[in-house]
């Protein structure tokens, strides 16, 4: 959960490169979970194809297992670039 929200924050302060916020994401995940990433996906919402920059609506999806659990979390986040 708290890799989406910092997703989301970057995303607010400008960044909308997906390969830059997939690297962020996969590095907060590492530096401060156990876990192991199974996936992380950025989609174009709501017809889930990839994308080069985001833009409107976009869902993060992503699965991390855990010892015990695989915990499955996704966001739905609208793009508001600056004109």
């Amino acid at each position: 959960y708290k890799s989406l929200i910092m997703a989301e924050t970057l995303i607010a302060e400008g960044e909308y490169d997906p390969a830059r916020i997939l690297r962020s994401i996969r590095e907060f995940i590492e530096k401060n979970t156990s876990g192991e990433i199974d996936y992380i996906e950025i989609l174009s919402y709501p017809d889930l194809k990839q994308l080069s920059c985001l833009e409107e609506k976009i869902i993060i999806a992503m699965a991390v297992k855990f010892k015990k659990a695989r915990l499955i979390d996704n966001a739905i986040i609208s793009v508001k670039k600056e004109s």
